[in-house]
């Protein structure tokens, strides 16, 4: 019985073996026509990791030449109708930078990672490094527009007015000043605002701030409103010339003055009073001139609108009596 097994499984051995071979080539022939590995190119933006690796060498950087890295997957159809570009991700760690201005690429499938051959076709990125520099400024308050009739900006602050900048150094020191602008357009009352802060170059330009940290996105400006009045000024002279001599007339300029504060209080307000000891004209035989700093006598909560204007010049004509008076003076 044994012999006549082994007779048959011998019997033409060799076309047997062929026979085995060419079945195992005829059933992988059928597996990759119905189910070939097929080629595909794609692309990903490149995600840079450990940047604080080069900022801790005082070091920034800027991508050139673009962040997208391109590379080609081979896979069986059948996977590679499943992938899409938003199941690769490129990376790029600044620890592996080299020559200053290279880091190396790496691509991975975030799945079918054991079905797929990965070929790069972007190898690196290339950057261009600079020195990091930083730098604190006070953030200056402004405002457009104007508030309605009969009321100006009496005051604007900002919170908090210091911004913190870091960046490249070729950007960073630049930067002029830093601004916060509010709109004051028909505004009647005190406003508090959220504004993001610009920066400006020496040529009074804004600033892009792409490439700059900024500690600060938006800040608080508050303007105090105010209402505004003309109010007149009223002058008397003290003391008395000297014997033949008497105050003809009184000058000053400006005649009137620009005033802000709280409504009640101007509405109260008509004329601002300056003391007679002011303008002293005691013993005087010639004018009598005087520079005085009006903000000292408004009432309180009051100021000038333009601040400049504060001095108001004071003028006592002094002229001698007519001869009749004196006459008259004499025979008293």
């Amino acid at each position: 019985m044994l012999k006549k097994i082994g007779n048959v499984l011998f019997h033409n051995l060799g076309l047997k073996i062929v026979a085995l071979v060419a079945s195992i080539i005829l059933w992988f022939v059928i597996i990759n026509i119905n189910d070939p590995e097929i080629t595909r190119n794609f692309s990903s933006a490149v995600v840079i990791e450990n940047q604080e690796a080069l900022e801790a060498q005082g070091k920034t950087f800027e991508v050139v030449g673009g962040n997208t890295a391109y590379f080609t997957v081979r896979a069986k159809r059948s996977v590679m109708k499943n992938l899409s570009e938003s199941d690769f991700r490129a990376t790029a760690d600044m620890v592996n930078l080299q020559d200053s201005n290279k880091v190396p690429i790496n691509v991975t499938a975030l799945r079918y990672n054991g079905q797929l051959e990965i070929t790069k076709i972007t190898k690196y990125l290339d950057i261009a490094t600079e020195d990091l520099q930083s730098g604190q400024y006070i953030i200056s308050a402004e405002w457009t527009g104007e508030p309605a009739k009969g009321y100006v900006v009496q005051n604007l602050t900002v919170t908090p007015n210091v911004l913190k900048v870091s960046g490249p150094e070729s950007i960073v020191s630049t930067i002029d000043r830093v601004v916060a602008t509010v709109s004051v357009n028909n505004i009647t009352s005190d406003i508090s605002d959220s504004v993001i802060p610009q920066l400006y170059d020496k040529d009074g330009r804004v600033m892009d701030t792409t490439r700059l940290n900024l500690n600060l996105s938006s800040v608080v400006v508050r303007a105090e409103i105010s209402s505004v009045k003309e109010v007149g000024i009223s002058v008397e002279a003290g003391g008395t010339p000297a014997e033949g001599y008497e105050v003809t007339k009184i000058m000053y300029s400006p005649e009137t003055i620009k005033v802000m504060g709280d409504t009640a209080t101007l509405n109260a307000l008509s004329t601002v009073t300056i003391p007679p000891e002011v303008l002293d004209v005691t013993d005087a035989t010639e004018d009598v001139s005087v520079v005085i700093d009006i903000t000292a006598y408004l009432p309180e909560g009051v100021s000038l609108v333009d601040a400049k204007q504060k001095d108001i010049d004071l003028v006592a004509v002094i002229d001698p009596l007519p001869e009749e008076e004196q006459e008259q003076t004499g025979e008293e």
